[in-house]
């Protein structure tokens, strides 16, 4: 089994934590002990064994959900917010790709019990019925029908919310926005925000925030813009505001 040296982006995001770590005050610094030795690990480009291919996967898994948070992005107050130094610690996104491709490579069996594991856990945690106190109906902003996809009023949202959520298509459209089958309008984004918080009322995961479950649907639909196909093969919810050019925006 060959050595698995951390490749060059893995390499740049665990410097960024350690320069984080160095730069900010103590009050807002990340990361454990194990946290940091990793970032050094990484940072340094040293080999890592199969089973620390395994930590990485799973804390990766158990801190996804630190990526809705404000701060976790550029631009956002409190950033680098500690979930996202931490994040950085052990490779970021380029960690999170790396570490799924020796495990699907040298470890297969281990893989694909891991993902049936996590997907039955997400199936059972977005399954469970939201409390008493998380059940709203209606809006007091906006009118009924104001999410659809032939919806003509304008959907009012919060500043911070309305701020980010036009930042994402800004930067999606950077990247994408010369397809026309990719393309993000703030519109569409805020429609896709309005149907998440509604489904917070119904069905959510214990311990995600209104807020955050609604902004995850958002970056659910970025990705289907952006790859062509939904990340989870279940989310059909929002292929009505697809634009006309996506390969699914007619189903």
């Amino acid at each position: 089994m060959p050595p698995f040296r951390p490749t060059r982006p893995v390499r740049r995001e665990a410097q960024k934590a350690l320069d984080w770590r160095a730069e900010l005050p103590k009050s807002r610094r990340a990361m454990t002990a194990v946290g940091v030795r990793r970032a050094v690990q990484l940072a340094n480009g040293q080999p890592v064994s199969l089973e620390t291919i395994r930590r990485m996967l799973s804390f990766f898994d158990r801190h996804e959900v630190d990526k809705q948070a404000e701060g976790f992005r550029p631009g956002e107050k409190g950033y680098p917010s500690k979930g996202r130094q931490a994040w950085a610690g052990w490779g970021g996104d380029a960690g999170r790709a790396w570490a799924r491709r020796i495990a699907r490579k040298y470890d297969r069996e281990w893989y694909l019990e891991r993902l049936a594991r996590a997907r039955k856990a997400d199936q059972k945690d977005q399954s469970t019925p939201a409390p008493k106190k998380d059940q709203r109906t209606g809006s007091r902003r906006n009118r009924p029908g104001s999410a659809t996809a032939k919806g003509r009023t304008s959907i009012e949202l919060d500043a911070p919310t309305e701020k980010a959520l036009r930042r994402k298509a800004t930067e999606h459209n950077e990247k994408h926005g010369d397809d026309p089958g990719k393309r993000a309008t703030y519109t569409k984004l805020a429609a896709v925000y309005r149907r998440g918080a509604g489904a917070y009322s119904v069905s959510h995961r214990p311990g995600v925030s209104r807020g955050a479950w609604a902004m995850a649907r958002v970056n659910a639909f970025l990705y289907l813009l952006r790859r062509g196909r939904p990340e989870d093969a279940k989310y059909v919810g929002d292929n009505d505001l697809l634009p006309k050019a996506h390969p699914r925006g007619r189903q």
